[in-house]
């Protein structure tokens, strides 16, 4: 068992803390993958910048795309168009390697000129910081081979890795790099890697914490299997990305179901205020985690999402999980984090602009009745004022409470 003492993190004592967090948190900590064009092409969704999100991860945009595929044959157009709106919001884009090899490994030399054509067209962004190039979505498949993602053995994926690394390096040698991110068992996978080439491709280590059906909390225990394995290798110190995740398990009868794919809007909608307390909890989770950034799939794709933050019928309107997902980050970014729990009673304390403030919550089915009289004031989920008392119930809906 590879000790987990010099870690500094979470841990699964069962007292949970509490712990000094001492960050803060960086308006490019809240991520949200999409599957539309943002900016002025056809299909695109309307502005939803009032989310409060500073980190964006594009997935398989409609054609021609961001891949690989579309800059091999030369089509730009949407990801230099997704870079300008990057940089006209100032949002940071996080941009994976790959995307639509398709079912055969590409010629080394040509992936290669590919990488060295994406460096040099985006030397600017990429030395600036914003633009930052992640190894690969899923490579590991699950067993190490996935033609979905990476046509290819696991050698030849680490191959390919490094060659593009290589690449962009060359051009710019500054490039913040994220490694493949991987889902479960994904932690082997990272540990493959890094047995193999070491830790000098990347920069921090990136993952994919899907633990539904469930609930958020679960995102602590499998955080802790990349911890141990960057502390074998000697890295614990770079940061840990999870650079996408989502709830896609659909509810019905009254609990979720099974992570299926499903288009019955009868089922795949979670009830809002579970989607609300979800969406909250899944960041304030990662913030215990001490990840670097937390990536949200799901604002757009309403046939793959169960926690949707704009409206399906309307998506230039929030729907309430993303009215709670506003309030948080208006209310967390530039917050300098102390203290914490990460267990029983959870909370975070912040201090903000001067004030200092906690977020409140229990795990699934907990309730406590707390001495809240000390705050001044309060707001629950959606940010909307709530009467603090010496009997306050906390249930698993965070609430936030200020001096």
């Amino acid at each position: 068992m590879i000790p987990l003492t010099s870690l500094g993190h979470w841990s699964p004592a069962s007292t949970g803390g509490p712990f000094d967090l001492a960050r803060t948190v960086e308006f490019d900590f809240f991520g949200v993958q999409v599957r539309r064009p943002l900016s002025t092409q056809a299909g695109h969704i309307p502005n939803h910048f009032e989310l409060g999100y500073g980190l964006l991860r594009p997935a398989d945009l409609p054609a021609p795309g961001v891949g690989w595929a579309a800059i091999k044959d030369g089509n730009w157009s949407v990801l230099d168009d997704l870079v300008a709106l990057c940089i006209n919001n100032g949002l940071v884009l996080h941009y994976e390697i790959g995307g639509g090899v398709g079912g055969v490994v590409p010629d080394l030399t040509e992936w290669t000129n590919v990488y060295t054509a994406f460096a040099t067209r985006f030397s600017t962004q990429i030395a600036n910081g914003d633009v930052v190039l992640g190894m690969g979505n899923e490579w590991d498949g699950g067993d190490g081979v996935d033609g979905t993602f990476w046509p290819g053995d696991k050698p030849t994926g680490f191959t390919y890795q490094i060659a593009a690394v290589d690449a962009v390096r060359a051009v710019v040698p500054s490039v913040k790099v994220v490694s493949n991110s991987t889902t479960a068992p994904g932690a082997a996978y990272l540990d493959d890697f890094l047995t193999a080439n070491g830790p000098g491709y990347f920069d921090a280590v990136g993952f994919h914490p899907y633990v539904q059906p469930g609930e958020p909390e679960r995102m602590l225990g499998l955080s802790l299997q990349y911890r141990a394995v960057m502390e074998e290798h000697g890295i614990s110190h770079y940061p840990l990305h999870m650079t996408e995740c989502g709830w896609h398990a659909w509810y019905d009868d009254g609990e979720q179901q099974n992570n299926q794919w499903t288009t019955d809007p009868g089922d795949i909608q979670l009830p809002d205020g579970m989607a609300a307390d979800y969406i909250v909890r899944c960041y304030l989770v990662a913030l215990l985690a001490r990840a670097r950034t937390y990536i949200h799939w799901g604002p757009d794709e309403f046939s793959f999402s169960q926690l949707d933050l704009l409206n399906r019928s309307n998506t230039a309107l929030l729907d309430p999980a993303g009215i709670a997902f506003a309030f948080m980050t208006t209310t967390l970014i530039g917050a300098d984090l102390g203290l914490s729990r990460s267990a029983g009673l959870m909370f975070i304390e912040f201090v903000k602009d001067g004030q200092r403030g906690r977020v409140y919550w229990r795990r699934d089915g907990e309730s406590s009745v707390e001495d809240l009289s000390s705050w001044s004031t309060g707001a629950d989920v959606y940010g909307d004022p709530i009467v603090l008392s010496s009997t306050y119930t906390v249930t698993s809906s965070p609430i936030y409470v200020f001096d």
